[in-house]
Order: structure tokens, then C-alpha cells, then sequence
């Protein structure tokens, strides 16, 4: 009796397939392999090879887009961790790669991972590129001063543009520069929050929204939509007025959280965060007409910290 000779399926020969084309060095190969079976039948193990080939082809941010597809995945797996920190390095966002570092040293799953061998990687990397593209850091530090200068926020697009390649070292030179003196009232907040999300825990004198230098410990802070007096806001809205008007009450809560982010780190609303709660939904009952003027006399001192932030971001009831 012959030998039953049993062929791969279709799925099987490509992931074969590329496996050698990546084994002789032929990356594209490689991934059109991969990506023809992942396109079928995604998994994390694809999603990492794929990403194998992307990087040696220089493909390093659509590499991290894609591993976004697993995050949690590779946020527990010391191998999907270290691919996806070392694209970060690859790609120059030294940052998000601190970020990054700094969020995975904290998980049990990766405990075996060799953090200060990534965190020295890390610093020499960005010690290599401050010293080799002061330019780059110089032209960064010029236009972040000219957007203070402004009272426009900055999009998303373009602090990522402006990050990306910027070492911690020199992040934390030009965002203390420019808290001592911040007039823009969408920057102050933005470097505050990146400092915390960096760890960094030193004393900062900082320009509040009114013009008033003030003293921040970092080490103090939590990030604006984690603040307790936030949530406690937000908790007192929905169980208080949840059943009233769900649509109101979601514009409310949405500008409850602009209000708040705009305070950073300063917050005002941390004193009394219920009566800061109660008194925007008596503000739209009132201008809706279902309430009298009257009952906004108990909140004269609010009300004059939310008309500032209006006008800021030219809110209009």
C-alpha cells in the first residue's frame, strides 16, 4: 500500500510560503503571503509577522497602526511588547515609546521583560538624535513658542508631527519654557498632561488661565478625565438629572469635561464638585425657561469661571 501523501491547505501553503520568502531576506514576498491569509483569518501571531515585514521594509508607523488591531495581546506578551518598543525607537517617537515603557513596567504579564535594558536603549537612542539634529529640536521649540503666542489650539496631526523625533529630555526643557509663561489656553493643559503621562514628578511653576503664575507638584496629579472631582461631577449629573433629559444631559457632561480639561491643572471645580454640577444643568433649565433667574444667585462665583472659559473657547449658551 502507498504512502498517503497529505497537501497543506490553502491557508497552510501560504503561511509557508512566506515564512521561507521571509527566511531568504524577500520581505515583500513575505508579506503579500501573509497578509492574503490575514485578510481571511486574522490572529495575533499573523498581525506579527506581517508587522516583522513591515519593519524591514522601513514601514515602521503602519507597523504600529496594525499592531493596534492586538494591542491588548501585545501588551501581555514580553515578545509583542518588546516589537512593538522597539518600533516606537525605529520610528523615532521616543515619547510614546517612554509612555509605552513606562505602562508595560507596571504589568505582571511582562515581568520577565528586561526593562532597564529597554529604558537604556531608549536614552541613548535619544542622546544620539539631540546630538546629531540640534536643528530639528530648535525649529520644535520655535513654533510650540509661536503657538503659545496664539490663542488657537493645536491639532492632533500636528502634535504627533511635532513629538515625533523630540527626546524626553528636550520635551520637558521646552514644555517647563513655556508653562512659565503660558498664554495659550489649549497648550498649557495639552504639556501638562504629557508630563504626567511621562512621569514626570518635579515642582513646576505654572501660568494658570487667568495670568497667575502657580506652583504644580507633577507628582501630585492625575490626568484630567481620571480627577476625582471630575467624576464626581459626572456621577452627580447622571444620577440627579439622568431621567429628566438625556440629551441635554449629554451636552452638559461634554462641556462639563471641556470646561475641566481647559482648568488643568488647576481646577477650580475641586473644591465644591456638586455644586459645580448642579449649577450648569440650573443654567440650561434656566435658559430653556423651565426655571427662574433666581436660582443662578448661589452660583455667582461659578458662573463667572465658566463665562471665562467660554469666551476662551468661544462657547455660546
Amino acid at each position: 500500500m502507498g504512502q498517503t501523501i497529505l497537501f497543506p491547505n490553502d491557508q497552510e501553503r501560504e503561511i509557508k510560503l512566506g515564512n521561507m520568502s521571509l527566511e531568504k531576506g524577500d520581505y515583500q514576498k513575505a508579506l503579500k503571503h501573509f497578509e492574503k491569509v490575514y485578510e481571511k483569518n486574522p490572529s495575533y501571531e499573523l498581525n506579527r509577522q506581517i508587522n516583522r515585514c513591515l519593519e524591514k521594509q522601513g514601514a515602521f508607523n503602519q507597523a504600529l497602526l496594525l499592531a493596534e488591531e492586538y494591542q491588548e495581546r501585545y501588551d501581555c506578551d514580553p515578545a509583542g511588547f518588546n516589537q512593538v518598543f522597539h518600533l516606537y525607537l525605529l520610528d523615532q517617537q521616543f515619547l510614546l515609546a517612554r509612555k509605552y515603557w513606562r505602562f508595560a513596567n507596571k504589568r505582571a504579564e511582562l515581568a520577565m521583560v528586561d526593562f532597564e535594558q529597554a529604558k537604556q536603549e531608549l536614552t541613548q537612542l535619544e542622546q544620539v538624535f539631540s546630538f546629531y539634529d540640534p536643528e530639528s529640536l530648535h525649529q520644535k521649540r520655535e513654533y510650540l513658542l509661536k503657538v503659545n503666542g496664539s490663542q488657537l489650539p493645536l491639532p492632533n496631526q500636528k502634535w504627533e508631527e511635532l513629538i515625533k523625533g523630540l527626546p524626553y529630555a528636550s520635551f520637558v526643557t521646552i514644555a517647563k519654557e513655556i508653562l512659565a509663561k503660558a498664554y495659550n489656553p489649549y497648550l498649557r493643559p495639552r504639556l501638562v498632561e504629557e508630563l504626567v503621562k511621562l512621569g514626570f514628578e518635579k515642582e513646576l511653576f505654572i501660568q494658570d488661565v487667568k495670568g497667575i503664575k502657580q506652583k504644580c507638584v507633577l507628582k501630585d496629579l492625575v490626568l484630567p478625565e481620571n480627577h476625582p472631582a471630575l467624576l464626581r461631577m459626572l456621577d452627580y449629573l447622571e444620577a440627579n438629572f439622568s431621567q429628566e433629559d438625556p440629551v441635554l444631559l449629554d451636552s452638559i457632561k461634554a462641556e462639563v469635561k471641556a470646561h475641566f480639561a481647559l482648568a488643568y491643572p488647576f481646577c477650580p471645580q475641586r473644591k465644591a464638585p456638586e455644586a459645580w454640577a448642579e449649577s450648569y444643568w440650573v443654567e440650561y433649565q434656566v435658559a430653556l425657561g423651565v426655571q427662574g433667574d433666581f436660582r443662578l444667585e448661589e452660583f455667582d462665583k461659578i458662573q463667572l469661571e465658566k463665562q471665562e472659559w467660554r469666551s476662551l473657547l468661544q462657547i455660546q449658551l
